[in-house]
């Protein structure tokens, strides 16, 4: 109960102003690496795989992106089915974005659920693992950030999130991210 209790003030937390969540610039690898290693009690060393090309930088709030990475990988270490999970984050560069994927080798989730999943206490496993709440602290923070998150079944099986942040010292043109989230949202219409 004591864990329900700090979700919901997390998610509720989420709607601060924008005062209480200062943007800076931020490292995307820094980040990651932080967040793994809050949860290295959980993880083996070889569970995660980061792909990056070059470091990118985005601006945003580590507070709420260090959260959002913890629940993800959280979430694909509790709902995955093997006896070795692992877990693939890659980040690329797409326009003036930093789109990134985290995937993991678990049972995934049914399309159906697909808008679901990340409104609060929404749970589909008859496992009823987890609060429900931690796809929709993951959601918020990248909208919050003018990015899009979307869900996508791996072609191998399993779960893959995908999220656009904006990069560091570009365009912070609210023209051309609403240009860039409409291509994202065709994208994941047709693909």
């Amino acid at each position: 109960m004591d864990r329900l209790i700090d979700m919901v003030r997390c998610y509720t937390k989420l709607d601060a102003l924008d005062d209480y969540y200062e943007k800076e610039p931020i490292s995307l690898d820094t980040v990651i690496k932080r967040a793994q290693s809050n949860l290295k009690r959980i993880f083996k060393d070889d569970t995660i795989t980061l792909v990056n090309d070059e470091n990118l930088s985005v601006h945003g709030n580590e507070t709420q992106l260090m959260q959002l990475f913890q629940n993800l990988l959280m979430n694909a270490i509790i709902h995955n089915d093997k006896k070795s999970p692992r877990i693939t984050i890659s980040i690329k560069e797409e326009f003036e974005f930093a789109t990134v994927s985290v995937a993991d080798n678990g049972p995934g989730i049914s399309l159906e659920y697909a808008e679901r999943i990340f409104e609060p206490f929404a749970r589909f496993s008859e496992e009823k693992k987890g609060t429900g709440l931690g796809l929709a602290i993951c959601k918020k923070p990248i909208e919050r950030h003018d990015g899009q998150m979307w869900y996508e079944q791996s072609d191998k099986g399993g779960s893959v999130f995908r999220f656009t942040l904006q990069m560091n010292g570009r365009s912070k043109d609210k023209k051309l991210a609403n240009q860039h989230n409409k291509l994202v949202s065709t994208e994941k219409k047709s693909g």
